[in-house]
């Protein structure tokens, strides 16, 4: 089975001239993006090899960008919001100079593409159950997810998604759910949904 996470950072600077030393200002809050990385794919100092992390970046000056990462695949993933900045700048930096119509594998597990929110949704998450993560969603605990099946859950970044990012996942009928009564931060949903199907997991066992 394998947990998908898919965030849609509208704001994502999609090239590499960004500060590391002031990411909120200079990078189109790609400090967010950074901790949705960290929260998907790490756990207890080990990465999780049940877990895949896709973004898509929407911000200037070369929307839209797909950047993925497979826990399964990866050997090795910085554990700070800084560390992993600095990866994906380098990551930016290698796509930008092959070209947009490039597929580029960076290191194992780790890949970069021209691809877009939609794009994703038709071709890449063709299998697996679809949720997007909402406020107004049904609380998760009240929902029958199968943590040994594939699940897709979809979130937006710091300002969430608009009515027209969730017209494709009305197509695709993402189911709504939530995680609780109030409002989180983005990484912080990406921990409570672990911690439900990390629960359900444990108890199947």
């Amino acid at each position: 089975m394998t947990r998908v996470f898919l965030l849609k950072a509208n704001e994502a600077c999609t090239s590499s001239d960004f500060k590391l030393n002031d990411l909120p200002a200079s990078s189109g809050r790609l400090d967010v993006v950074c901790r949705c990385v960290i929260a998907s794919l790490l756990e207890a100092g080990r990465i999780r090899d049940d877990t895949v992390f896709i973004v898509i970046l929407e911000g200037k000056p070369n929307p839209p960008i797909r950047l993925k990462l497979d826990g399964e695949k990866l050997q090795t993933l910085p554990f700070s919001e800084v560390g992993v900045a600095s990866m994906i700048k380098q990551v930016l930096e290698v796509h930008l100079e092959k070209g947009k119509q490039h597929t580029v594998p960076i290191w194992l597990g780790v890949s970069i593409e021209n691809k877009s929110f939609t794009e994703t949704l038709d071709s890449d998450l063709t299998s697996g159950e679809l949720y997007y993560l909402h406020e107004k969603g049904e609380d998760i605990r009240n929902i029958g997810i199968n943590p040994a099946k594939d699940n897709i859950f979809v979130l937006g970044s710091n300002k969430g998604l608009s009515a027209e990012d969730e017209k494709p996942l009305d197509y695709h009928n993402a189911k709504r759910i939530s995680v609780g009564p109030l409002s989180y931060l983005s990484s912080h949903v990406i921990t409570l949904v672990h911690d439900e199907l990390d629960r359900r997991k444990t108890k199947r066992a």
